[in-house]
């Protein structure tokens, strides 16, 4: 009868350690998706960020070329500075702003993501 118990205690302690180690591999399972699934979002933030910063360098490329046009149109045109009354806003104001000012598939791709509010327009 007692090598009887120690056996029904073995098989149950067995069985609990296969379902110990089981559940384990489940819980490894489930943190290891998790993790994939930080990467994979983490990546696609930093590839967000990555565009954002190159749409704004872009503008201010687009605002630098602006000012050249009023600057060289000026001299060409011997001192007449009537182009130079529009450019040289637009060129600073390209610039300097915070805002997504020039309209391209990112402008459309980052307002149909945000909804198109007013907010939505900030640089962060």
């Amino acid at each position: 009868m007692a090598t009887q118990s120690i056996r029904v205690k073995d098989s149950t302690q067995a069985a609990i350690r296969g379902l110990d180690r089981a559940h384990d591999e489940a819980v490894y399972i489930i943190g290891f998706i998790d993790g994939v699934e930080r990467i994979k979002k983490r990546n696609r933030e930093l590839q967000e960020m990555r565009r954002r910063k190159r749409y704004f360098i872009k503008q201010r490329f687009f605002g630098l070329a602006a000012l050249m046009i009023a600057a060289l149109s000026a001299r060409v045109l011997d001192g007449d500075a009537t182009v130079a009354l529009v450019m040289v806003p637009l060129g600073l104001s390209l610039i300097t702003s915070r805002q997504m000012l020039i309209i391209n598939k990112y402008y459309w791709e980052h307002e149909d993501r945000t909804g198109g509010g007013k907010d939505a327009f900030y640089h962060q």
